[in-house]
């Protein structure tokens, strides 16, 4: 697995890679798609968090669904994967819901980024405010359903979204909060599309779009630091 992303990055870069430690929350669409690309890519430990289970209205974008895992929880399908991928890897799988109360136990060790990709506003607030509160640099993902054009994702930060539902829900919310504005966002600029049934619509296009370019942000942001110091 090494030897193309030797030839990428250099052999100290994919060591220091295997060094460090990313807490993924959320690991559907957006989320899942980014956990396969930080262990293809030599990320050394991933903290997986999801309290969900493997439906067969996932199929169509998530990529641990399939008809053998329905029903399965979606970290320790996740977990099995990894191993098949990246048997050096180290994975650690949390079933749970995030809340202001239990958050405390995701941080019981050295985190090294965290990428916020859950779709709960109060968990999210929650990561945010104990990444503040803990210098640890994360990265949120806003809203990738209702949405066709993969073309339209982006990264920049929270107070530079337009059109985005969730982020301008984020936004209110960090206000109170005094939290700042200025963390980075992988977001669609696309205006989600209006339906007429309340369960949102998605195909794999955007959020696996948004997966790669969290995954991609996480390993440059981690080898840059690691330069500068």
């Amino acid at each position: 697995m090494k030897e193309r992303l030797n030839l990428l990055y250099g052999e100290e870069a994919i060591a220091d890679l295997a060094s460090f430690t990313v807490l993924v929350v959320g690991v559907g669409g957006v989320g899942g798609m980014a956990v396969e690309a930080l262990a293809r890519s030599g990320i050394g430990k991933l903290i997986l968090v999801d309290y969900d289970t493997v439906a067969a209205s996932n199929i169509n974008r998530q990529l641990i669904a399939l008809t053998t895992t329905l029903n399965m929880d979606k970290v320790s399908c996740f977990a099995k994967r990894i191993q098949q991928i990246n048997p050096t890897c180290k994975v650690v799988t949390k079933k749970m819901k995030v809340t202001s109360e239990n958050i405390h136990v995701l941080f019981q060790e050295k985190i090294d980024f965290l990428l916020d990709a859950c779709d709960d506003k109060t968990a999210k607030l929650a990561l945010a405010k104990t990444s503040a509160q803990k210098k640890i640099p994360y990265l949120m993902a806003l809203g990738a359903g209702n949405r066709k054009n993969a073309e339209l994702v982006k990264i920049t930060t929270l107070d530079k979204t337009v059109g985005d539902p969730l982020a301008r829900r984020m936004r209110t919310l960090f206000k109170k909060e005094h939290l700042s504005m200025k963390i980075p966002v992988v977001y669609s600029t696309e205006l989600p599309l209006k339906t007429s049934d309340s369960v949102i619509a998605s195909s794999m296009f955007v959020p696996a779009t948004a997966g790669l370019f969290a995954a991609n942000y996480i390993v440059n942001f981690l080898l840059d630091t690691k330069k500068e110091k």
